[in-house]
């Protein structure tokens, strides 16, 4: 069974251990965003890390990056092409990184 673990380096969240908290697959935009965002989370762009199977747990997300979700499902839902701005490692380029992607906003994005 794949349990879902968000890749920022020094976050040790899991579905497991951490059941209430909401989990989303690493945006895989264009190969420069992509490389951007890696660095970002504090991971090497080499074979060992594959973004298309990543996740990011909600605690490197603001509230505005959510909007609610009703229905069956009650929770929140990232919306689509909002990135990781909170709790991202020290000692990388990571509000750099960020900062130098620009993403025109669209359709929300699913829950993982």
């Amino acid at each position: 069974m794949v349990v879902d673990v968000c890749c920022v380096v020094g976050c040790n969240t899991s579905k497991n251990t951490n059941r209430d908290l909401s989990f989303h697959k690493f945006p895989v935009i264009s190969k420069a965003t992509t490389k951007r965002l890696i660095a970002a989370v504090g991971r090497r762009n080499d074979r060992s890390f594959r973004p298309e199977k990543a996740t990011i747990c909600c605690r490197h997300f603001s509230d505005e990056c959510f909007t609610p979700v009703n229905g069956p499902i009650v929770g929140r839902r990232l919306k689509k092409n909002y990135l990781p701005t909170l709790n991202l490692p020290s000692g990388t380029s990571a509000q750099s990184n960020i900062s130098q992607i620009e993403i025109n906003s669209g359709e929300d994005d699913a829950m993982v």
